[in-house]
């Protein structure tokens, strides 16, 4: 899900600066911005407001109907230095829906939107670089303190294993998230009338309302939610949106990225292969877990790309019995997640001595 984020904010970030022609800095996190509801629409209410203030010891008249490309300022929009002086009271109005990728580029493309600079999205969404940096230096610690317990010949509890399985995944997930915005509390208001559906638009709405629950959980598990959401039906983005991808879900990085990354998590569990267990049926559970933790990811893509096509092809039969066997997988890797997961809990109650040793870190740097 982290990577096709990733992906489906490339896109936009590279459409953004095709429409503007190179007139504006546009940034992966305008991408992920618009991703994450980043342009809310928002219906004006004019009995919160006064239609004048008062400015210079003068009054000047101003309509709260003009039409605005955003709330807040930009020096592209076309607002005058003085337009900026008097607008002294903030219209919010009552919000409606959050803008899909459709609506953001035609109404950049009217000119009736203006982009914020780089510094306002991270400024709304509450970026911390110094987060990122003490995230780093943990990982980077646990994974010296893993690899000097190993060259010291240290034995390796089950649960440091299987938290290395663990901070892998978190790197790779941080790694795509690294432009994210962490999160958007205050979107940019718009106040402008939208067009017209496009047909694409009127397709999620016709998915949305024809797809079930299950169906819905299974877009929902797999990432590809965002080719079932219209926008314009919902008061907010679900879970993980990842926009538009279309009914194929065909994005290459993501799968590549499912393949590798799950199968390194569940290679990492090898370093524990030969470790002593308190019993022999412990040690075959673990085994029989790694094996179905590294083995699970690459079999589901590979068939769901082409064992069910042939299945289908052959005979209704075998198509049958493939999907049989593709619902069963990631039920089966769930339990060899949980048999790790206690596992590790259980051995601790049984560590040899040596497991609580420190590392001596004079012996790999040269000293007096």
């Amino acid at each position: 899900m982290a990577v096709l984020q990733f992906a489906k904010a490339t896109k936009l970030t590279m459409k953004i600066l095709e429409l503007e022609n190179g007139k504006t800095k546009a940034t992966r996190q305008h991408g992920f911005f618009i991703l994450m509801s980043g342009f809310h629409l928002f219906k004006r209410d004019r009995t919160l407001f006064p239609n004048k203030i008062e400015e210079n010891g003068r009054e000047e008249a101003r309509l709260l109907g003009k039409e605005s490309a955003v709330e807040a300022g930009d020096s592209q929009c076309d607002h005058t230095p003085n337009e900026r002086r008097i607008n002294v009271v903030e219209e919010v109005g009552n919000p409606v829906h959050p803008l899909d990728e459709f609506d953001v580029f035609r109404l950049i493309e009217a000119g009736k939107l203006c982009l914020p600079p780089s510094t306002e999205p991270q400024d709304r969404c509450k970026s911390d670089g110094l987060a990122k940096f003490l995230f780093v230096v943990q990982t980077l610690w646990f994974i010296a303190q893993f690899i000097a317990r190993k060259v010291s010949k240290l034995p390796l509890t089950k649960l440091e294993v299987i938290t290395l399985g663990y901070t892998l995944l978190t790197v790779a997930m941080y790694i795509a998230w690294w432009d994210k915005p962490y999160r958007v509390t205050s979107p940019i208001r718009v106040y402008e009338t939208l067009p017209e559906c496009t047909k694409k638009q009127e397709e999620l709405k016709r998915g949305m309302e024809e797809t079930g629950f299950v169906s819905m959980a299974i877009w929902y598990a797999a990432g590809a939610q965002g080719g079932y959401i219209d926008l314009r039906s919902v008061r907010g983005v679900p879970l993980f949106h990842s926009g538009y991808i279309g009914k194929e879900f065909s994005d290459l990085s993501s799968l590549l990225t499912t393949i590798i990354v799950g199968t390194l998590f569940g290679a990492v569990h090898f370093l524990a292969w030969s470790s002593p267990f308190p019993s022999t049926h412990m040690q075959f559970l673990w085994r029989f877990a790694t094996i179905v933790m590294t083995a699970v990811p690459s079999t589901t893509i590979v068939i769901t790309l082409f064992g069910v096509p042939i299945g289908e092809y052959v005979s209704k039969i075998l198509g049958a019995l493939i999907l049989f066997s593709l619902f069963l997988l990631p039920p089966l890797y769930f339990v060899g997640r949980g048999i790790t997961i206690v596992l590790a809990l259980v051995t601790l109650a049984t560590l040899p001595l040596d497991a609580y040793r420190d590392v001596e870190w004079s012996d790999f740097f040269p000293h007096i």
